[in-house]
């Protein structure tokens, strides 16, 4: 279990380096991040998000802008 901490004017929690490492995640990788219709939040390595869906190219060093329900 994780505790949210407060960074700045935000809040954040650290995941683990066990878990980064089984997902394939690096510090610096960029993901998005989904609150599902369940409550639950969902983080996706942009690496497995089609090009069409990130409304973006691949190749692109900024994502695409959040929809509503993402951040």
């Amino acid at each position: 279990m994780q505790k949210l901490t407060k960074w700045g004017n935000s809040v954040g929690c650290r995941i683990p380096s066990a878990l980064m490492e089984s997902a394939g995640l690096a510090a610096g990788d960029w993901v998005r991040i989904r609150l599902r219709d369940d409550g639950t939040i969902q983080i996706i390595p942009k690496k497995c998000i089609p090009a069409d869906a990130a409304g973006a190219d691949q190749t692109s060093e900024v994502p695409a802008e959040p929809e509503a329900a993402e951040w």
